[in-house]
């Protein structure tokens, strides 16, 4: 009875080789999330600075038109 808990073939050892094969499909779909992880940030630091570019460009025009109007209003 002990040999069929503790052999090679054993239910201790099919049970210890079970888990290290989670144990290693665990760390690849972590390594896989991180990917992931990594390529949403960049993808939103590109969004970010696309709309960080374009509310610059909305504040020049701001100015611009509030300058010509107040020029039209003097006339």
């Amino acid at each position: 009875m002990a040999s069929s808990f503790l052999g090679a073939k054993g239910l201790i050892a099919s049970r210890t080789s079970g888990l290290n094969k989670s144990v290693q499909d665990i760390g690849k779909q972590k390594d896989k999330f991180s990917t992931r992880l990594l390529d949403v940030e960049a993808r939103y630091r590109k969004q970010y600075t696309a709309l960080d570019r374009a509310m610059a460009s909305l504040g020049t025009t701001q100015q611009y038109l509030t300058q010509q109007l107040a020029a039209i209003a003097k006339n």
